[in-house]
């Protein structure tokens, strides 16, 4: 599988999707996927995407903003309330 992000530590991409997870102040990891094709909207650098974090057992929040390049490569990560889970940490649970 070919790697689009291997210079950016806590982005996959996969497909049609992008693969981002973040750990709460709680210790609970939340696995989030951003659809490429519903989820980002245009803008005038590239593609943009906000999104409300609720840990499923804690129900604390976080919001992360995600601003991409027209190539789909990350340019500005911000996440509020959390930390990103760099790649190499995963640990699959599928």
């Amino acid at each position: 599988m070919r790697r689009l992000f291997s210079s950016d530590p806590d982005l996959k991409h996969e497909g049609r999707f992008l693969l981002v997870r973040v750990r709460l102040p709680s210790g609970e990891e939340v696995p989030l996927r951003i659809s490429k094709t519903s989820e980002l909207s245009p803008v005038p650098e590239g593609y943009f995407v906000r999104k409300v974090i609720v840990g499923p057992k804690s129900l604390e929040r976080a919001v992360l903003e995600l601003t991409l390049d027209r190539r789909l490569r990350p340019r500005r990560k911000v996440l509020e309330g959390a930390v990103f889970v760099p790649v190499r940490e995963w640990k699959d649970e599928d």
